[in-house]
C-alpha cells in the first residue's frame, strides 16, 4: 500500500485506536512533546483542569497513567490499515472522473473518485431495484455527503490557489479539480487526514445502505403488494433519501415512488410500534375520538408505512373538526407520555393531524437523581415534576426553543409556523464552482408547512381555535378512562405495545448535531485524535451531573456513533427496565419501571380532577401562543353597566378573593415552601412559557409574597402562606452565590432581579412585623458585589443598577447597614460613568436599547434612583445627574399626544406612544410625583395625569401594561375616589367575565399569580386603595 496511505491512517487515527494493540507510539522528544500537548487540552475538554474528575474520565475507559498516555497521544503509526484505508487508497488512485450529479455541489468533481470507487462496491442488484432516476438521486445524495464533509476545507486551499492565480469564469476552479486528480487530493488528505477518514467511512456507509436497501426491496416486493396493493414487479421510479439523522452506520430513512405510483416510507428498523399505534387509532376511531389511520408493513428490522400526504381543508366547518381530532391526539399521546411531537413529525392530512414517528411514545424517565427534595426548590421540584409529567410533555402544544442570541421560536406540532428565524445557522455557498465562489452562513429559517392545516391557502393558528382542542382532549381522556380495563388487559391495545421497541433520547439530537457541526470546522479535520478530544467534552455531562454517572457506558457509544458522523441512537423495550447498548452488554435496571407499566399507572391514576388540571394547561398554552407579554396595550370592551356600588370593602373583599385563589393554587412540599406554576417571560424574548414562579419581584415568588403580606397586614388573611412564598427567598440567601442568580435567568435589577428581592424581604418583614427577615435581606445584598455591579449593561430600574438601587435603599433606611448604602454608592457611581449625552440632557442604553424615556427601561428610573441615592447619601452629584436625565425626558414630550415618546426604535424612529407603567405618561408621572428634591414638576405631573384621568381601560388589568396602574397615580395625586372608579371598572368586567384580563387575549385566559402582569399585583393595588397609609407603593418602589 501507498506509504501516504499509512500516514493518513496514523494521523487521523482517533482516541480509540490510539489505546489499541495496532498503535506503534514513537518516542522522539518532538512526540512526547506533541502528546503532553494533546494531553493537557484532553485534561481541559473532559474537566477543565479538574485532576480528579479527569482520573475518573481514565479510569472509566480503564486507561493508564499519563505518562504512558503521553506517549500514545503523541506520533506513532498502525501495525494494521483499519479497513476504510483501502478504500481510500481506491478512491485517491481514480484519478479524473466525472458525473453530472456533481456539479451541482460545492467541490463536486474533486470527490468524483470516491463516488466512483463507491458505486463499484455496489452488488449489481441495485440498478435492477431502483430505476436510472432513483440511482441518479442516491449518487446525489452521496456528493452531498461528501461536499458537506469536505467543501470547508476544499475552500481554504481553494482561497489560496485562487488569490495566487485570479481568472474569470470557472477557469481556476477547473485547474484547482485537476491539481486535486493529479495528486493534490492526496497532499490534501495527508494534512488533513481526519476528514480523509470520514469521506472514507461516509461512503464505505452509503454502500451499505444502498445495498441493504436494494436487497430489502427486492426481499419485500410481494409483501409490499399484498399490503399496499402495487406490481409484485415493482421498480422504485423515485427516492427523496436522508430525510431523518443518520444512525446505525449511516441508515435513513427514505421515501419511495414505485411504478405505478404508490410512494411509502422506508424505515430501516421494526415498525412494530407503527403498526400497533395505527391499530389502536383504528379501534378508538369513532368510539373516543377521530383518527386518521395509515397502512404499516413490517418486516422485523425494517419496515413500510403509508405516507401521510399534507392537504388542505375542504371547506371552513373542517377547522373546527381538525382541531377537535388534534385534541384527540394530545389525549391519546399524554396517556402513552410521548415526547418530541415536534413540527417535523405531524402531518395535517386534510382535516385530520397525523403523528408520522411513534419512536418517542412511552418515553421512559431518565431524571438524574438530585440527592433529595429538602432545600428551598423542594416546590418548585415539585412544579417542575408536575409539569413535565404533563400534556406539555408530547411536544403538540405550543413550545418555545430559546437560542443564545435570544430569537425563540415554536417548535412544536400545532403551532410552529413557518418563516421564523431560529438562533442556529447554516452554510449557504454561492456562486458554486465557479472562481468566485464563496462560503457564507444564515441563519436556519423554520421551513415546515406540512403540519399546519390550510384553508383557501392559508395556514390557520391553533390560537384562534383554542376550544375545539379542549373539547377534543377531554372527550378521548374520558373514554380513554371508561375504556382503561380493556386497553391494558393482556393483548389490549396498550398491553399490546409491550414487546415494541422504541427510542430514548438520553441527550437531545441539536445537542449532537452542535457537536458534529463544530467538528466539521477545518481545523477539526486535521488529526483524528484532536477531533476525538474535541469530542471529550461529552464527559462532562456525565462527570458533572451524578445521577448520570450510572449511564456513562452510554457515552462511549455516543463517541463511537458520532466518529462515524451518526446521530447516537439508543432503543429500549417497552416491558423492560434494561437499556441496551450497541456493542456492550446492557445497562440493568436503567430505568425504575418499565415504560408499559408506567403508562398503566397513569392510564389508572386519570380521573376528573387530573383532566381538569391538563384541560387548564392545554387552555393556558394555546392562549399564550396567542399572547405577547409586551404588546402595546389595546383597550378592553367597556364593562357592562355597574350593578354594585364600588366602595373599599368590595376592594379589599376582592383582594381576599385573590388571596383565597393563590391558597387553592398553591404547590406546597414538606419543607413548608410553596409555588406556583404561571406564564413566565421567557428571557430576551415577548413570550409566555408556562414554569414554576422564578424568585423576582416581577414575576416570581417575591411578587406574590409581597402581596400576601400586604393582605395579611390589612385582614390578618394568608400570614402563613405568605411565609411559606418567602422560604425560598429566605434560604436562597444561604447557600447561593450571585451567579447562581444570574444563571437562573435573573438580572441584579429592581424587577427581574436580585435587587427585588432585597426590596420584597424588607418590605416583607414591615407588613408582616418579622423582623428575622431583615437579616435574609442583608444576606442578600451582600451577594450583590463590585464585579456585579460593574457588569451592569441594563442600567434601568427593571433589570439594572438603578433598580439594585432602588432594592437596596429602603433596606438602609430600615436598618442603617453602611455596607448597603456602600454597595447603592458603587451602583450610582457606575450609572455616572456610563450615562450618554443626549438631546437636553443624558440618558442611559439598556440592553439592546439605545437610551430611552420611561420608568421601567429609560431615564425616569434612574433619575428617580439618583435621587433617592443623593439624599441618602449628601452627595449632589447624583442628583444633578438626574436632573440631566430628567431634561433629555423632557426635549421629547408631545403635547398633543399629552405623551413622551417611547425611543427604543430609536429617536428617528417614527414617533410612537404607550401609556403603561412601564413606558410613557403613566409611568413618568409616577416617578415625578415620586422626586424628593427640590424642583417644580407640577406642569409634567399635570400633562400625565391629564392623559390618564379619563383614559378608557387597557385589554390587560395588571399592573406592569394594564388598567390597574393607574389607579396609582390617581391615588398619588388626590383623585382616590377616581382610583376607585378606576378599579371598580376592573372587577366589573372580571365578573362578567368571569376572570381578570391578563393575557389581553379577548374571550381567553390564563392564571397568572404574578406582580406586575398578574393577580398579585391586582390584589396588592386594591389593598393600596383600601389602606393607602399602611401599604407602600411598590411602583415606585417607595
Amino acid at each position: 500500500m501507498d506509504p501516504a496511505i499509512h500516514r493518513i491512517a496514523a494521523r487521523a487515527a482517533p482516541l480509540g485506536e490510539r489505546f489499541g494493540p495496532d498503535w506503534q507510539a514513537a518516542d522522539s522528544a518532538e512526540s512526547l512533546e506533541l502528546g503532553r500537548a494533546r494531553l493537557d487540552r484532553w485534561k481541559d475538554r473532559v474537566a477543565q483542569g479538574d485532576e480528579d474528575a479527569f482520573r475518573t474520565r481514565l479510569d472509566w475507559l480503564d486507561l493508564p497513567g499519563e505518562d504512558a498516555l503521553v506517549r500514545r497521544l503523541g506520533e506513532g503509526s498502525l501495525a494494521q490499515l483499519p479497513d476504510w484505508a483501502g478504500f481510500l487508497a481506491d478512491a485517491l488512485d481514480r484519478g479524473e472522473t466525472r458525473f453530472d450529479e456533481a456539479c451541482a455541489h460545492p467541490f463536486g468533481p474533486v470527490f468524483a473518485g470516491f463516488v466512483d470507487a463507491a458505486i463499484e462496491q455496489l452488488p449489481s442488484q441495485w440498478r435492477e431495484v431502483f430505476a436510472p432516476p432513483a440511482a441518479s438521486r442516491l449518487i446525489d445524495d452521496l456528493f452531498v455527503k461528501l461536499s458537506y464533509l469536505g467543501a470547508p476545507v476544499l475552500q481554504v486551499e481553494f482561497a489560496a490557489f485562487r488569490s495566487a492565480h485570479p481568472g474569470p469564469g470557472t477557469e481556476r476552479f477547473d485547474a484547482f479539480c485537476a491539481r486535486m486528480a493529479a495528486g493534490g487530493l492526496v497532499t490534501l488528505c495527508e494534512e488533513h487526514a481526519a476528514l480523509a477518514r470520514l469521506l472514507a467511512i461516509t461512503c464505505q456507509q452509503w454502500v451499505g445502505h444502498v445495498g441493504t436497501m436494494a436487497r430489502e426491496v427486492a426481499e419485500d416486493r410481494e409483501a409490499i403488494a399484498a399490503t399496499f396493493g402495487t406490481d409484485a414487479d415493482a421498480r422504485v421510479e423515485a427516492i427523496e433519501p436522508s430525510l431523518s439523522d443518520a444512525h446505525n452506520h449511516g441508515r435513513s430513512v427514505a421515501i419511495m415512488r414505485f411504478t405505478g405510483g404508490l410512494r411509502l416510507a422506508y424505515k430501516p428498523r421494526s415498525v412494530g410500534i407503527e403498526a400497533r399505534w395505527f391499530a389502536l387509532l383504528a379501534s378508538l376511531d369513532g368510539e373516543a375520538g377521530e383518527f386518521r389511520s395509515l397502512a404499516v408493513l413490517d418486516r422485523g428490522d425494517r419496515g413500510w408505512v403509508e405516507i401521510a400526504e399534507h392537504g388542505p381543508l375542504d371547506d371552513a366547518g373542517q377547522a373546527a373538526a381538525y382541531y377537535r381530532r388534534a385534541g384527540n391526539l394530545l389525549a391519546l399521546l399524554y396517556t402513552l407520555e410521548a415526547s418530541d411531537c415536534f413540527h417535523e413529525n405531524v402531518v395535517a392530512q386534510g382535516a385530520f393531524p397525523v403523528l408520522i414517528d411513534m419512536e418517542t411514545l412511552m418515553h421512559p424517565l431518565i431524571r438524574p437523581e438530585d440527592g433529595g427534595s429538602s432545600g428551598a426548590s423542594a416546590a418548585s421540584g415539585q412544579a417542575q415534576d408536575l409539569l413535565f409529567n404533563s400534556v406539555l410533555r408530547a411536544g403538540l402544544l405550543p413550545v418555545w426553543e430559546a437560542g443564545g442570541d435570544g430569537r425563540v421560536v415554536d417548535i412544536s406540532g400545532l403551532g410552529a409556523h413557518a418563516e421564523q428565524v431560529t438562533s442556529y445557522v447554516r452554510r449557504r455557498w454561492r456562486a458554486i464552482n465557479t472562481d468566485a465562489m464563496t462560503l457564507h452562513h444564515e441563519a436556519i429559517v423554520v421551513e415546515s408547512i406540512h403540519h399546519l392545516p390550510f384553508l383557501d391557502g392559508k395556514p390557520l393558528h391553533v390560537g384562534d381555535h383554542v376550544e375545539p382542542v379542549v373539547e377534543g382532549f377531554e372527550e378521548t381522556y374520558r373514554a380513554l378512562v371508561e375504556r382503561r380495563d380493556a386497553l391494558l388487559a393482556p393483548g389490549g391495545g396498550i398491553d399490546a405495545m409491550r414487546g415494541e421497541t422504541l427510542r430514548v433520547v438520553f441527550h437531545p439530537t441539536r445537542l449532537y448535531g452542535l457537536m458534529l457541526k463544530r467538528l466539521g470546522a477545518p481545523r477539526s479535520m486535521r488529526c483524528g485524535v484532536d477531533r476525538s478530544i474535541e469530542m471529550e467534552v461529552m464527559a462532562r455531562f456525565y462527570l458533572t451531573q451524578p445521577g448520570k454517572r450510572a449511564f456513562r457506558r452510554l457515552l462511549e457509544a455516543e463517541r463511537a456513533a458520532l466518529e462515524r458522523q451518526d446521530i447516537p441512537l439508543f432503543t429500549f423495550a417497552a416491558g423492560s427496565t434494561a437499556l441496551p447498548l450497541p456493542d456492550a452488554d446492557p445497562i440493568r435496571d436503567a430505568f425504575p419501571r418499565a415504560a408499559i407499566e408506567r403508562i398503566a399507572d397513569r392510564l389508572r391514576r386519570m380521573d376528573e380532577a387530573d383532566l381538569a388540571l391538563q384541560s387548564e394547561i392545554v387552555r393556558a398554552s394555546l392562549v399564550m401562543a396567542s399572547a405577547q407579554a409586551h404588546d402595546p396595550p389595546a383597550f378592553a370592551t367597556p364593562a357592562p353597566s355597574r350593578t354594585r356600588p364600588m366602595t373599599r370593602e368590595r376592594a379589599q373583599a376582592a383582594a381576599s378573593a385573590i388571596g383565597r385563589q393563590l391558597a387553592d393554587r398553591a404547590i406546597h412540599a414538606a419543607n413548608g415552601s410553596v409555588t406556583w406554576i404561571a406564564p413566565q417571560i421567557l428571557a430576551n424574548s415577548n413570550r409566555y412559557e408556562l414554569r414554576p414562579l422564578r424568585l423576582d419581584l416581577y414575576g416570581g415568588q417575591a411578587g406574590v409574597a409581597l402581596f400576601l403580606a400586604a393582605l395579611s397586614r390589612v385582614t390578618g388573611e394568608q400570614r402563613d402562606l405568605a411565609l411559606s412564598a418567602l422560604l425560598p427567598l429566605r434560604r436562597s440567601a444561604q447557600p447561593r452565590t450571585l451567579q447562581s442568580f444570574i444563571d437562573s435567568g435573573h438580572t441584579i435589577g429592581g424587577a427581574t432581579g436580585i435587587g427585588s428581592i432585597v426590596y420584597a424581604l424588607t418590605r416583607c418583614a414591615q407588613l408582616l412585623d418579622a423582623p428575622d427577615l431583615f437579616e435574609d435581606a442583608l444576606a442578600t445584598a451582600r451577594l450583590i458585589d463590585a464585579d456585579a455591579i460593574a457588569g451592569d449593561r441594563e442600567h434601568d430600574a427593571m433589570s439594572g443598577s438603578a433598580g439594585t438601587l432602588l432594592g437596596l435603599l429602603p433596606l438602609y433606611e430600615a436598618t442603617g447597614d453602611r455596607s448597603v448604602l456602600d454597595r447603592a454608592r458603587m451602583c450610582g457611581e457606575h450609572l455616572l460613568a456610563t450615562m450618554q449625552d443626549m438631546p437636553g440632557g443624558c440618558g442611559w442604553a439598556s440592553g439592546s436599547y439605545p437610551p430611552t424615556t420611561g420608568l421601567s427601561h429609560g431615564a425616569s428610573g434612574v433619575a428617580l434612583a439618583l435621587v433617592r441615592l443623593a439624599a441618602a447619601t449628601g452627595d449632589e452629584r447624583f442628583g444633578c445627574v438626574a436632573d440631566k436625565a430628567i431634561a433629555f425626558e423632557s426635549a421629547f414630550i408631545d403635547r398633543d399626544a399629552r405623551n413622551w415618546r417611547d425611543l427604543r426604535e430609536g429617536a428617528e424612529a417614527p414617533a410612537s406612544f404607550m401609556n403603561t407603567w412601564c413606558h410613557g405618561a403613566l409611568g413618568i408621572g409616577l416617578t415625578r410625583l415620586a422626586l424628593e428634591r427640590a424642583g417644580d414638576h407640577q406642569d409634567d405631573i399635570a400633562l400625565a395625569l391629564s392623559r390618564n384621568i379619563d383614559a378608557p381601560p387597557l385589554a390587560k388589568d395588571g399592573l406592569c401594561c394594564g388598567t390597574m396602574a393607574r389607579t396609582e397615580l390617581l391615588l398619588a395625586t388626590g383623585h382616590g375616589g377616581a382610583a376607585l372608579a378606576v378599579a371598580g371598572e376592573v372587577l366589573d368586567r372580571a365578573e362578567n367575565a368571569g376572570h381578570f384580563s391578563l393575557s389581553g387575549v379577548a374571550g381567553a385566559d390564563f392564571f397568572d399569580p404574578s406582580l406586575y402582569q398578574g393577580l398579585s399585583g391586582i390584589g396588592y393595588q386594591l389593598l393600596r386603595i383600601v389602606e393607602p397609609a399602611q401599604i407602600p407603593s411598590l411602583l415606585t418602589w417607595d
